[in-house]
């Protein structure tokens, strides 16, 4: 008997959402029958076991009318594939809650969304999937009850997943080391309210010269924030200590995070979301052997204590407990590495995580 397919419909880039990326990787790579469904590729993600069907030469618009028309046009499209093709299709999974009609036009499938992100719309969507996946412990069950679900979500960490990709050190920045520059990273969001980066720029401007501050600014734009960014950092003359790369998408992101001395992950905790939170940062710089900064949220606490230099947390809004953290790892560099290593050891095979989450869904049974 013929296998049945997997799809993914999702209108956004595939390149924002490094997860989902991980868990296609996956499923091809365990001889799934794989379609992902978009809106637009600036190129494929994937290797040629997966199957990608664009609908637009042109990327997602950005006015509000071109949107409109482009989200018809993309449901539209996707419908008439699922019509056509429902009675090979084992499952729909969603990357994002994008799908016009999901729990009226596709009732008879199984459908499993993946949360990144613990919010009211996750919360009030969870309990129409079949199977909702999750990154962490802590909103698998504020999921679970909030939303009312009939299964508990299951967990599959947002370990990076990349098959075919091979690390090679970013050029860019290797030319910085050979000046004797120690380089401490930031990438993503450029949103002043929610990120602390006024504070890292204090942290910065209290420590030595050598110490300088690389930032890979998000490819989404938060209101005028990056511009306010680069403002702040003239204002306090720190513009040859703080050096913004492009935009870079997964994989191509981890050449930077491996050759950078610290890796920064810090934002406000805002919502839930972000008090449990289970960024990519983790294991992105600890797989690529990069010691990094986390908020001190309870989960991160726990790592830090058991792994140190490794995984270390702070008051996003002290600049001197930054900076003298930022002192610490760097004059214990070598052990923060071998403690990367433990710790990735123990906590980021991705393979046992997906599997169980993937043997779940493809046994399913009502």
């Amino acid at each position: 008997m013929r296998q049945k397919k997997i799809v993914f419909p999702l209108l956004r880039e595939v390149k924002t959402i490094p997860p989902t990326i991980s868990l296609i990787e996956y499923l091809g790579k365990k001889g799934y029958e794989v379609v992902f469904f978009t809106y637009y590729s600036s190129g494929s993600a994937f290797d040629n076991s997966i199957k990608t069907i664009t609908v637009s030469n042109d990327p997602y618009p950005s006015d509000l009318i071109s949107r409109i028309l482009a989200k018809i046009k993309f449901n539209w499209l996707f419908f008439n594939y699922y019509r056509k093709n429902k009675e090979n299709i084992h499952s729909l999974w969603f990357g994002a809650l994008d799908v016009i009609g999901m729990h009226f036009f596709y009732k008879n499938v199984i459908k499993v969304y993946q949360a990144h992100e613990l919010e009211e719309r996750s919360v009030k969507n969870a309990g129409k999937f079949d199977y909702v996946i999750v990154p962490e412990e802590n909103r698998a069950w504020i999921l679970y009850f909030l939303g009312k679900m009939q299964r508990k979500p299951l967990l599959l960490p947002n370990i990076p997943n990349y098959n075919s990709y091979t690390f090679t050190q970013d050029e860019e920045l290797l030319e910085f080391k050979k000046e004797g520059k120690v380089l401490v990273l930031y990438s993503g969001l450029i949103d002043i309210q929610k990120r602390n980066l006024f504070a890292l720029l204090g942290a910065i401007e209290l420590l030595p010269p050598a110490y300088c501050l690389v930032i890979i600014p998000s490819t989404v734009r938060v209101r005028d924030d990056f511009s306010l960014f680069k403002l702040e950092i003239e204002k306090r003359a720190l513009s040859n200590r703080v050096f913004i790369l492009e935009s870079r998408t997964p994989p191509f992101h981890l050449d930077t995070i491996g050759t950078v001395d610290i890796g920064i992950g810090l934002y406000s905790a805002t919502s839930l979301n972000n008090v449990y939170a289970a960024p990519n940062r983790l294991y992105e710089f600890t797989m690529m052997g990069t010691p990094v900064i986390l908020p001190d949220y309870p989960g991160f606490k726990a790592f830090a204590k058991e792994f140190p230099y490794a995984i270390n947390t702070v008051d996003a809004n002290r600049e001197k407990d930054m900076a003298d953290t930022i002192t610490s790892i760097y004059q214990n560099i070598d052990l923060a590495q071998r403690m990367c290593s433990k710790f990735c050891q123990l906590n980021a095979d991705y393979d046992k995580y997906a599997s169980v989450v993937v043997n779940s869904i493809m046994d399913h049974r009502e």
